[in-house]
C-alpha cells in the first residue's frame, strides 16, 4: 500500500452500496466517510488473485462521539517490534487529515497484544508501539496535548487467543475520543 489514491466510489443513497474495480495482484486499504460520522478503514487483499473476483465487504461508519472507539485497519509493526512498517502511513495520514479537519478533537491511543509471552513484555511491548503512533502524528503538526497513550498489552482481547487465526484480532492500536 502506497498511499495512493487510485478510485473513487459514491455510494448509493438508497442502500449505501457501492462498487469499484481494482486490479488484482495488490493489497488495498480504503475508506469510507460521511459528515458527522467518523471515517472507517478497511483492508482488501486480493495479492493473491489472478483473475476477476467479486468481493463484498461492508464498512459501518458510527457518530462521531466522545467515548468512540476506532480500530486503526491498517497499522502494522514486524512481530515483537515496535517500528512502524510504511505501510502503515496511509491510515495514519487519514487520521492526521481526521485530526486537521477537527482541531479540538482530543484522542487516548490504545494499544493492543495477542495473549501469547510474558503479559508484561506485551504491555512495554504496546506502550512503545502507541507512543512510535503519537511520534508519527507529532510530526505531522499534531499537538501533543491533543494525544494520550496506552498500551494494554493481552488484557483486552476482543477475539479467542486459541488460534492464530482469531489470535491475529486482538493485535491493533485503536483510538477512543476523549474530547470532541
Amino acid at each position: 500500500m502506497t498511499g495512493e489514491e487510485i478510485g473513487v466510489a459514491e455510494s448509493s443513497p438508497v442502500d449505501g452500496s457501492y462498487t469499484i474495480v481494482l486490479p488484482a495482484g495488490v493489497q488495498y486499504g480504503y475508506r469510507a466517510e460521511a459528515p458527522e460520522y467518523l471515517a472507517e478503514n478497511a483492508n482488501l487483499d486480493v495479492s493473491k488473485t489472478d483473475k476477476y473476483s467479486e468481493k463484498t465487504q461492508d464498512l459501518y461508519l458510527v457518530p462521531f462521539k466522545v467515548g468512540q472507539k476506532v480500530k486503526l485497519n491498517n497499522i502494522f509493526f514486524p512481530q515483537s517490534k515496535f517500528y512502524l512498517q510504511p505501510s502503515s502511513f496511509p491510515e495514519l495520514l487519514r487520521l492526521v487529515k481526521t485530526l486537521k479537519q477537527y482541531p479540538t478533537l482530543e484522542i487516548l491511543i490504545g494499544g493492543h497484544t495477542d495473549n501469547q509471552g510474558d503479559p508484561a513484555l506485551n504491555v512495554k511491548l504496546s506502550e512503545d508501539r502507541v507512543t512510535e503512533v503519537k511520534k508519527y502524528l507529532m510530526s505531522k503538526g499534531i499537538a501533543a496535548d491533543r494525544l494520550k497513550t496506552k498500551g494494554f498489552g493481552g488484557t483486552q482481547p476482543i477475539a479467542s487467543n486459541e488460534q492464530e487465526e482469531t489470535r491475529r484480532f486482538n493485535r491493533r492500536v485503536e483510538f477512543t475520543i476523549t474530547k470532541k
